[in-house]
């Protein structure tokens, strides 16, 4: 199997990070348009509740976005500390916890669109077990970050 060093692999990721800013701002740009064809698919009759209407689905999906774009900037970040060697810090905990919530956010954004999507199912359902997985990885970093404090303090 393919080896990448650590350094390769931590840039790679850094690009990827920045990949993906960009790409939650192109489609912040082209969302109504995306969300208009989507719901010109699925005609949705005048007298719909709200969560099945346009602007409803619009709002939710900019919502998902901005979580996109908030939990890419703090990956960005993390990466950026792991690089100058800060592994198990405070400040990484914190970053692992603000991702992770990210992610149940959005997949409380995405159950919401899946009266008139009902792959957003799927899509909140990935998207909450990676915040489960990511609140487990915290944990460990936290409990790594205790112990490396305490080792610090010891003469």
């Amino acid at each position: 199997m393919l080896k990448i060093g650590r350094h390769a692999s931590c840039t790679i990721s850094l690009v990827l990070s920045v990949v993906t800013l960009a790409a939650v701002v192109v489609a912040a740009f082209f969302m109504p348009r995306i969300v208009e064809v989507y719901c010109r698919a699925h005609v949705t009759p005048a007298d719909a509740p709200f969560y099945l209407r346009y602007t409803f689905i619009l709002v939710v999906s900019y919502l998902i976005l901005a979580v996109a774009a908030a939990c890419a900037a703090v990956l960005l970040t993390l990466l950026l500390a792991l690089r100058r060697g800060e592994v198990f810090t405070a400040a990484n905990v914190a970053r692992l916890r603000a991702v992770s919530w990210g992610c149940i956010i959005a997949a409380f954004l995405f159950a919401a669109l899946t009266p008139k999507f009902i792959i957003s199912a799927a899509v909140a359902f990935i998207a909450f077990f990676v915040g489960l997985c990511l609140r487990i990885v915290k944990n460990a970093f936290e409990e790594a970050s205790a112990l490396k404090e305490e080792n610090d303090f010891t003469i």
